[in-house]
C-alpha cells in the first residue's frame, strides 16, 4: 500500500481469537502494511488502559495458563465490569478518538466481547446477561475481525487449554463476529501474507464505504 489516506479520520480495528489464531504476528505484519496508508499505527492491548501512556502497550501478554485462576465472586466481578466500562468509555474520548482524528490506525489486540466468550481467563464469576448489557454501551471498534480457524489446527500452535475449550472458543467467537453488522471472519490458516492482505481488503472497503458516506452527506 503506497498512498497515504488522505482528508479521513483514521481506522480502529480490534482482532480477537482463541490463542494460537495468529493474533500478534498478524498485528506486527500489519503495521509494516499500514505504515505508508495511515500516519501512524497504534496497538492496544484489550484496553485503552487510561492510566497508562498511550506510548508503549505491549501486544505479546504470555499467559500460560488463562483459565488458572478461581473467578472472582459476583460483587468483585461486578465491580470489575465497572472499572471495564470506565475504563473503555473514557479512554476513547481521551486515547482512542484522539488517535483517530490524527489519521491513525488504531489495532486492538483483544476487546471487551472476549469477556463474553471466554468469561473464565478474565475470572468473571457474575451474570453473563449484565457483561452483555454493560457490552452495548461501550465504545465499538469501526470493525470487529475474528482470526477463525479449527480447534485442531489452534491446538497446534498453543495448547494452553484444553481441545474442547478450544472448540467451544471458536464456535463462540464464530457466533459472536458473524452476527455483528461490522464483523469480519478471516480464515487464519492461510499464509499470513493472505490473512493480512484479507484484512487490509476488509479495511479499505471500509475507508471507500465511509468516503462514499462523506459525499452523500
Amino acid at each position: 500500500m503506497k498512498s497515504k489516506i488522505n482528508n479521513m479520520s483514521g481506522v480502529w480495528i480490534a482482532l480477537l481469537g482463541p490463542d494460537g489464531c495468529g493474533k500478534s504476528s498478524v498485528i506486527e505484519q500489519l503495521k509494516l502494511r499500514f505504515n505508508n496508508a495511515f500516519s501512524a499505527v497504534d496497538v492496544l492491548h484489550l484496553r485503552p488502559h487510561v492510566k497508562l501512556s498511550i506510548k508503549k502497550d505491549t501486544v505479546n501478554v504470555s499467559v500460560d495458563d488463562p483459565h488458572g485462576q478461581d473467578a472472582r465472586s459476583s460483587l468483585s466481578s461486578v465491580i470489575k465490569i465497572m472499572y471495564f466500562f470506565f475504563d473503555y468509555t473514557v479512554g476513547y474520548f481521551i486515547k482512542v478518538r484522539p488517535l483517530l482524528q490524527k489519521n491513525k490506525l488504531v489495532i486492538f489486540d483483544r476487546y471487551y466481547d472476549d469477556i463474553l466468550v471466554d468469561p473464565k481467563r478474565y475470572r468473571y464469576g457474575g451474570k453473563m446477561w449484565f457483561a452483555r448489557l454493560i457490552g452495548h454501551f461501550i465504545p465499538k471498534p469501526n470493525l470487529m475481525i475474528l482470526l477463525n480457524a479449527p480447534a485442531d489446527i489452534i491446538q497446534g500452535r498453543k495448547q494452553e487449554v484444553s481441545f474442547d475449550e478450544t472448540e467451544r472458543q471458536t464456535k463462540a467467537y464464530y457466533n459472536l463476529i458473524h452476527g455483528m453488522k461490522d464483523g469480519v471472519v478471516i480464515n487464519a490458516v492461510q499464509p499470513i501474507d493472505k490473512v493480512v492482505s484479507d484484512i487490509e481488503s476488509a479495511v479499505m472497503t471500509y475507508v471507500e464505504c465511509k468516503k462514499v458516506d462523506k459525499v452523500s452527506e
